[in-house]
């Protein structure tokens, strides 16, 4: 399909003084479509921030969201055959570690010139977060954060707070005010995006909502009344539907949908965010990302295999194989007999070398910005707009409340059965805000 991105000035009625970093871009859009404007989140703007966020939500036709974690347990502890009993290791790691940033990528429909365009205007958040109890943070959880510019600097000195494990009452009765709290239920009212989400439904759920419910059905009980707009799962869509492809991890697949840009048209507006002193300050100093090697010539680069089938590779850096998503698509390319002249691009006319080094240059650049909550959560939310534009919003309803299970054929369905029942915690959230309404 084909992205153009606009920059516009136009945007929510608190949105204040800026102007977007986005750029107009026609056709592939690589650079600008690849690198969305991020705005940095935590105690010292909350306050400033929250009005427009609530309405970005409200506003939105979906949401994608993304959740960082200290640590997702050991393989073993969370790949049981049994999917019962992987539902209650996952909540265990839920229960010992902690949510640390939470990304929110807001897509609002839009009217297009042509009327026949997807057109959306996008804002996207990445929120800094702290639980008030004791948290296991695992090291190769933090050194993977650290290397992909996570600063846990500013995520423990201003992290929003938050106390996991609680429901309303709970939280009424200690006297508790947790803005996070109403920010999770406004995005429970819009289409909730995620990626291989079952763990993120765990711990968002125990982190945002109530304790996890000792059941599996019970939970999906819950969840298919909490979510009203749906959930849609993005890994799934990507294994079981039509469309083939060859990996199913988040940054390929935002990264092949990008490129694939002549069945559809998709645009995407980035008005300009909060341009108050305040946000400006309370940017978090990043650690720099590690560049990419440099490229080798055509003939001379290898890709790394583990890379390239799931998106990491436990040598990092250190890797002397390419983990370039372009390299990946383009070998993938020249094998399906769609190789690309050297220095032309395959929907546009030639390009020199500097202009293609550019492009590259700019995309890699915006892949620093991978396993922010943020960006991978704008990532997430962009592939369903692209399988919405492309599958059709009845197609693509029809997927919904259907979450990735790895290792196994069918997903976890999101629907009540007749011999499960909601619990306790979760009917008592919905007695109260209905009172509260």
């Amino acid at each position: 399909y084909r992205v153009s991105v606009m920059s516009t000035s136009a945007g929510p009625a608190v949105a204040c003084r800026g102007d977007s970093t986005a750029t107009s871009a026609e056709g592939c859009g690589m650079a600008a479509t690849s690198a969305p404007p991020v705005l940095h989140v935590d105690r010292r703007n909350f306050e400033v921030v929250q009005p427009m966020l609530l309405d970005c939500i409200k506003r939105s036709a979906f949401v994608g969201v993304d959740a960082e974690l200290s640590g997702i347990g050991m393989a073993a502890e969370r790949k049981s055959k049994a999917i019962d009993q992987r539902y209650l290791q996952i909540c265990e790691i839920a229960r010992t570690r902690a949510v640390i940033s939470v990304g929110i990528s807001c897509f609002i429909e839009a009217a297009s010139a042509d009327g026949a365009t997807s057109s959306y205007e996008v804002y996207t958040f990445n929120l800094a977060t702290l639980p008030t109890q004791n948290y296991v943070c695992e090291p190769s959880a933090a050194v993977f954060l650290a290397e992909h510019g996570f600063d846990f600097n500013a995520q423990i000195r201003h992290g929003l707070r938050y106390t996991p494990g609680l429901c309303d009452e709970e939280r009424e009765a200690k006297k508790l005010t947790e803005p996070l709290v109403e920010i999770f239920a406004a995005v429970l009212n819009r289409r909730l995006v995620l990626h291989n989400g079952l763990f993120d439904l765990c711990f968002l759920y125990n982190a945002f909502y109530a304790p996890l419910p000792s059941k599996l059905d019970t939970f999906t009980a819950d969840l298919a009344e909490m979510c009203v707009g749906g959930v849609f799962d993005t890994k799934y869509v990507s294994e079981k539907g039509e469309t083939p492809f060859s990996a199913t991890f988040l940054e390929y697949l935002f990264r092949k949908l990008e490129r694939t840009h002549r069945e559809t048209n998709v645009q995407l507006i980035f008005p300009p965010l909060l341009d108050d002193d305040m946000v400006r300050i309370a940017q978090p100093t990043v650690t720099e990302a590690v560049e990419d090697p440099p490229r080798l010539s055509e003939g001379e680069i290898e890709l790394c295999k583990a890379f390239k089938s799931h998106g990491a590779c436990r040598k990092g850096a250190a890797c002397p194989h390419s983990h370039s998503i372009d390299d990946i698509i383009d070998a993938e390319e020249a094998k399906a007999g769609r190789k690309r002249k050297r220095g032309v691009d395959s929907d546009g006319p030639p390009v020199n070398a500097e202009m293609r080094d550019n492009k590259r240059l700019a995309v890699s650049g915006a892949r620093s910005q991978g396993h922010r909550a943020g960006f991978d959560a704008y990532m997430t939310a962009f592939c369903y707009a692209a399988f919405n534009a492309q599958l059709g919003s009845t197609a693509v309803n029809g997927l919904t409340q259907r979450i990735h299970l790895s290792n196994c054929q069918h997903p976890l369905l999101l629907q009540k059965s007749q011999f499960a029942h909601t619990s306790g915690p979760h009917k008592a959230n919905v007695s109260r805000r209905c009172r509260v309404e």
